[in-house]
């Protein structure tokens, strides 16, 4: 039977690089989502090859004009009950793969739109990432829950299959539990979106 409370997530990811730790995190937010009996697809800069931003969508007078591949992306996007950015932190900022996805839309796909937040890093700079994201989204009408999951020095916490380097430790016990704790918040504020949506119908403009 399906669930009546399944959400459908828009997982975006960050990284384009040769040996990226994207995959590693994807594989336990994938997992946190999919326990919760919510649904998701996986945006992905390495899979999707977005081209540097010349013309957002929302830029086109008439969106039919725009490229074909730009109007199943938006439609994608639009489908999003909420977002979850899985990020990992460049030089302190938002991966520039990441960004140039988010930059070829508009607010009409972010606006009242749950996002949640996990940031990595191989150093210790992952909550930066989280910071600069969540101005970017919440520029764009989107809203970032209050609970943010920040994973530093990835690559001595989860394996190159995702797991747990230590899965019974401390350690990993609490940042499971930060994981699921983003999830649950981003589809509680989802819920309360698509509820208010229900009710009174779009946000105003």
């Amino acid at each position: 039977m399906a669930n009546p409370k399944c959400l459908k997530f828009i997982v975006v990811i960050s990284s384009t690089r040769h040996g990226r730790m994207s995959d590693r995190v994807l594989v336990q937010a994938l997992k946190s989502i999919s326990e919760q009996g919510h649904e998701y697809t996986v945006m992905d800069p390495k899979e999707l090859k977005f081209p540097i931003l010349e013309m957002p969508i929302h830029w086109y007078p008439d969106k039919t004009k725009a490229p074909q591949w730009l109007q199943d992306a938006e439609k994608t996007m639009l489908s999003a009950d909420a977002f979850l950015f899985v990020s990992g932190e460049y030089n302190r900022c938002v991966p520039p793969a990441m960004a140039n996805i988010i930059d070829h839309f508009g607010p009409n796909v972010f606006t009242a739109k749950a996002a949640g937040i996990i940031s990595y890093s191989l150093g210790g700079g992952g909550k930066n990432v989280g910071l600069a994201l969540t101005a970017m989204i919440q520029e764009l009408g989107g809203m970032v829950t209050p609970a943010q999951c920040c994973i530093n020095f990835v690559s001595t916490k989860l394996t190159e299959a995702g797991e747990f380097v230590e899965p019974d430790s401390a350690d990993a016990t609490a940042l499971w539990g930060r994981i699921q704790r983003v999830v649950k918040q981003t589809a509680w504020y989802a819920s309360a979106f698509n509820n208010q949506r229900k009710e009174y119908g779009d946000i105003p403009s």
